[in-house]
């Protein structure tokens, strides 16, 4: 008897959604889970491949990761607790289900899983990045706090009733974040996601280009000031005898220079667009 779903947007994934698929394909799994896949004009065999496990419901949408999302939420029906997953993921079947089982209870609640960045191969620049999230009191404590950046997040019934459908946003994962106070939301340390990091810094800067821009059109959406967590880095740095602070410095140095290409962008698209 199906009791959970699980959502899987995907965008041209052909090279990973097959692995992600093996885990969510089990039979301890898909015993209790409806599994959608919702490909999101994609190009490639990402659909082809999806279809091909058999306890697996792949269907199509409009381009736009929004889509996948709202068809995606329509074809799971009535089933709750939910997972939104990424399909890029790396995930345990018993990761999966300890964030469904800490989802199955009454009053409103929204989880993620405890997240490690694959970071075997990459240049010390990306390294340093990261770690400076694993190891900076105050990067620990924004991400502990919020469950966006994770690839991964679960919503009881209750939960998904706090708002109706996904907007045209590209941060998903930030809005549904939003939706919710500290105590509603919760880490199940229990369930752990590997996510995949960039293998240069050239890529490090565009991923950052995209969450900065979506983090604003966020604050947009929400008629609110931006709360990115490059605004609370006053007295960050009080000690320069502590070994986090040479990743603290390289987040930093990221940060800023994210800012400044999105600065130019912008000024160069507006004086091509009053020629």
């Amino acid at each position: 008897m199906r009791r959970f779903s699980i959502v899987v947007p995907a965008y041209n994934e052909e090279s990973s959604i097959g692995s992600l698929l093996q885990v969510l394909g089990a039979s301890t799994i898909t015993s209790v889970c409806h599994v959608v896949v919702v490909c999101n004009g994609c190009t490639d065999s990402t659909f082809a491949i999806s279809s091909s496990f058999e306890d697996v419901t792949t269907v199509e949408s409009n381009p736009g990761k929004f889509h996948a999302l709202n068809v995606g939420d329509q074809v799971a029906g009535d089933l709750y607790p939910r997972l939104y997953l990424d399909a890029d993921v790396k995930i345990s079947e018993k990761s999966v289900m300890e964030l469904l089982h800490a989802l199955d209870v009454a009053p409103v609640r929204a989880v993620g899983p405890r997240l490690v960045y694959d970071l075997e191969g990459r240049p010390f620049m990306v390294r340093a990045f990261y770690r400076a999230q694993e190891s900076v009191p105050r990067l620990l404590s924004w991400r502990s706090e919020h469950l966006a950046g994770r690839g991964v997040y679960g919503l009881n019934r209750a939960a998904r009733g706090r708002f109706d459908g996904f907007p045209p946003l590209r941060a998903d994962d930030a809005f549904v974040d939003r939706q919710f106070k500290p105590f509603e939301k919760q880490t199940v340390l229990s369930a752990e996601i590997k996510v995949s990091t960039p293998r240069s810094v050239r890529q490090l800067v565009r991923n950052e280009m995209r969450t900065v821009v979506g983090n604003r059109e966020l604050a947009q959406y929400f008629d609110r000031p931006s709360k990115e967590p490059l605004s609370a880095t006053e007295g960050w740095v009080t000690s320069w005898r502590d070994p986090s602070n040479l990743n603290l410095v390289v987040w930093l140095s990221i940060e800023v220079w994210v800012r400044i290409r999105i600065s130019l962008k912008r000024k160069a698209t507006a004086r091509l667009a009053w020629r």
